[in-house]
């Protein structure tokens, strides 16, 4: 009867609402094999849903935030995914990360969640190669209201890579210039290497040549673009004929 499934629910939510969440998982399991289909269901499911997530139990939280998202629009629906969004990009299933992001960023109420959503997508659908959709959404990060300066960064990255990718050399330079001046370490031996290279692609040999010269001297430590910048500089000689 409701009045038992009720006093079942109200026995298992008490030690979620004690703060013992190895116990509340036991005890919101329990109702919900007793009570399949239960008036409480929905909040069994959520509430245990944010207890795996606090035992970083992620794929067992997942599923609790999928159950969730299935059910038509409640309280609870916001949350679940941004937390199913996080949890599914973490573990490296991007499409379904895609999916949740994309459906957090249409519903979202908070501006904040909105924010996530659309950054989340954008990492996605630059995983993902599609690169027309990462450079659509590197541009709504960019127009965000409040970003964090690597989130700014990472915009500008996403768009130089998608643009060199879809051929676009132009956007690509601009964006790698503005990623110099942001980036450090990695992203800043890239950066060099690209501005360098797309410097030659237009014919500006000596000053792809000064490129490739500074991202030598300047950062030994990363192997793979000093091999690639060691290549441009002998092309850039043997375009100079200055061998």
């Amino acid at each position: 009867s409701s009045s038992l499934d009720s006093t079942a629910y109200e026995a298992a939510e008490k030690p979620y609402l004690e703060q013992d969440c190895k116990r509340a998982i036991q005890s919101f399991s329990n109702y919900l094999i007793n009570y399949e289909g239960g008036f409480f269901s929905l909040n069994a499911h959520y509430y245990r849903g944010q207890c795996y997530f606090k035992e970083e139990e992620y794929k067992k939280a997942l599923e609790d935030y999928a159950y969730v998202i299935e059910q038509s629009r409640n309280t609870f629906t916001e949350v679940a995914l941004l937390r199913a969004s996080e949890i599914s990009y973490y573990l490296k299933n991007y499409p379904k990360a895609l999916e949740y992001f994309l459906n957090l960023e249409a519903l979202a109420e908070f501006p904040a969640n909105r924010s996530v959503a659309v950054l989340g997508a954008m990492r996605c659908f630059s995983e993902l190669k599609k690169h027309e959709d990462a450079l659509a959404y590197a541009d709504k990060v960019l127009a965000l209201e409040k970003t964090e300066p690597t989130e700014r960064q990472e915009a500008h990255v996403v768009k130089a890579r998608s643009s060199y990718a879809l051929g676009n050399k132009a956007l690509a330079l601009t964006e790698y210039k503005l990623t110099l001046e942001m980036a450090n370490d990695a992203l800043k031996a890239e950066a060099l290497y690209y501005i360098a290279e797309l410097q030659f692609d237009q014919g500006e040999f000596d000053k792809a040549k000064e490129g490739a010269f500074q991202l030598i001297e300047t950062m030994p430590d990363f192997q793979k673009w000093k091999a690639k910048a060691l290549l441009l500089l002998s092309k850039c000689y043997w375009k100079l004929e200055d061998v």
